[in-house]
């Protein structure tokens, strides 16, 4: 403690320069480390939808005339099972499933053409028959005698989805509803069937008769769940030019975005059972590579979703869901939700527990119209062909596309209020330490430095004290210039140790007497140097 009161300028200046060092480690405490995207792009071959030969439908060929075939003809046979699990996957699990991605990182755009499928509110003249058949309450009598004299009346419907028959656009007629609790009888000749008669779906759109009308599934929702405010939607399939947007950048919804950009209607797709298998003594390859079996399977896809019924238990008011329509996305809509919330599925749970197990939903509400759901839900079903290789193009029918790759790279960041502190901090203290310093110099009217010189000039020893004067024995700077070329030997040995404003040299171990050595290199301007102990 003494030493540190005998100059305390000295102390102050020492402890100011061991803080210095101490400001640069501020800043790299204040470092942190984010990731930065960088951009490039590549050309790349990138795989479209196979609608021409690929395994999305069934062909039938016949080998002798057969369900409706000569055999000539090749006939359409339903979708294929890869398909329809891909498809009704997607459907009722609402999202596309994951797509392999050119790279990590990465986004492309592709324009294709590929079937979509667009709900109109149908005419009320085209299904006049559709109306007279629910009647008023759509409440029908049973007849007496029959088994169904049990129930009084037939089942009340709450949904209806069907395609047309040959024959008729309505699903059924008056007097045909007899069987109570079974789910509604579509048609026998609707998809999947092996019948491929010319004129099947004459009745399709409803609109233009001077063309082939398109595929169509008819969708009726009672919205009130009291017969009596019923919305029917005419569901066409068509031939559409999509620009969709691929980007596989992981984000919190998931590892990617499908975005469709914009969509173009070109033409309606009708169905076709049949085709000539030669035209003209050739193949007609050129017609069997055509898209139309694929458009029609993914069609019927659809039509295993919606085509069903929800039906009313005249006896005890139980609603029956014979269908996929409200495992899908399409039960959380505005016309679907009212029948959603008041359906229960009667087999082979009892009653009582369905009458309490879907009224959690009743406060629940859904705006989204049907038309755009069923639009949506054929659209993903189409985009999930790409999480397939099965359904996809191969080698040169791939497409050239121009692919982005986002990369992420660490980079180190500072924060500039961090790194003005640190540096504030080491530009205060070096001011602090050159003032203390100065104000040392101006004290003591001389700079020291920490040599090997200034410890000798120092150090009292009877030997040097007559080599050096006593104004320089104080170890101030500057030094004389007769001193600073002093060699100096320790040791009976010629071990040398020289200064040139800097100690060097060593000391040998095995020396058993010390002498010193003063010798200039001009010894002229000190007398008695040489002298030896």
């Amino acid at each position: 403690m003494a030493c540190l009161g005998a100059s305390p300028i000295l102390v102050g200046l020492a402890v100011v320069s061991w803080l210095v060092p101490l400001a640069s480690l501020i800043a790299p405490a204040t470092l942190t480390i984010d990731s930065v995207s960088t951009t490039s792009n590549k050309l790349q071959d990138i795989a479209g939808i196979n609608f021409a030969t690929g395994p999305l439908a069934r062909v039938v060929y016949a080998t002798e005339t057969q369900d409706g075939l000569w055999p000539t003809e090749a006939g359409y046979g339903g979708s294929s099972q890869p398909l329809v699990r891909l498809a009704l996957a997607t459907a009722l699990q609402g999202e596309i499933p994951n797509i392999p991605s050119p790279g990590v990182n990465s986004s492309y755009q592709l324009s294709f053409q590929a079937p979509s499928v667009r709900c109109k509110p149908t005419y009320k003249d085209i299904l006049k028959g559709f109306d007279a058949a629910m009647g008023p309450g759509c409440r029908f009598p049973g007849e007496t005698g029959t088994p169904n004299s049990y129930y009084g009346c037939i089942n009340s419907y709450n949904y209806l989805a069907w395609v047309p028959s040959d024959d008729t656009i309505v699903p059924f007629a008056k007097d045909s509803m007899y069987t109570s609790g079974a789910p509604l009888p579509i048609t026998g000749r609707g998809f999947a069937a092996l019948f491929f008669q010319s004129n099947v779906y004459s009745y399709l759109g409803g609109v233009r008769k001077a063309i082939a009308e398109p595929a169509t599934i008819f969708v009726a929702v009672d919205r009130s769940v009291q017969y009596s405010d019923w919305s029917v939607l005419n569901c066409s399939l068509w031939n559409t030019t999509y620009t969709v947007d691929f980007d596989f950048l992981p984000t919190a919804s998931g590892p990617q975005s499908i975005s469709v950009v914009r969509t173009v209607d070109i033409n309606p797709v009708s169905v076709v059972w049949k085709i000539e298998k030669q035209q003209n003594g050739k193949q007609g390859e050129e017609f069997l590579n055509s898209p139309v079996f694929s458009y029609t399977a993914l069609m019927e896809c659809l039509g295993r979703v919606l085509v069903s019924s929800i039906s009313q238990d005249p006896v005890d008011g139980l609603l029956h869901d014979f269908g996929n329509a409200l495992q899908s996305d399409a039960a959380y809509t505005e016309e679907m939700f009212p029948v959603y919330n008041a359906t229960i599925i009667t087999y082979p749970v009892s009653p009582a527990y369905h009458r309490t197990v879907l009224s959690a939903l009743q406060s629940s509400s859904f705006n989204r119209p049907l038309g755009d759901v069923i639009e949506e839900m054929f659209q993903n079903m189409t985009l999930a062909l790409f999480s397939k290789p099965t359904f996809l193009t191969e080698g040169a029918e791939r497409m050239p596309t121009n692919v982005t790759f986002r990369p992420l790279e660490n980079v180190y960041v500072y924060q500039p209020a961090n790194l003005l502190l640190a540096y504030s901090l080491a530009v205060g203290f070096s001011v602090v330490a050159a003032s203390l310093g100065l104000l040392s110099i101006w004290s003591s009217q001389a700079a020291y430095s920490f040599k090997f010189s200034t410890v000798m000039r120092t150090t009292c020893d009877y030997k040097t004290e007559s080599l050096i004067p006593g104004a320089y024995r104080s170890g101030a700077d500057h030094l004389l210039h007769n001193l600073r070329r002093l060699e100096i030997q320790i040791g009976a040995d010629t071990t040398t140790l020289t200064e040139n404003d800097e100690a060097r040299g060593r000391a040998n171990p095995d020396t058993n007497s010390m002498a010193i050595l003063l010798r200039h290199e001009s010894t002229q301007s000190l007398p008695g140097a040489g002298i030896q102990q």
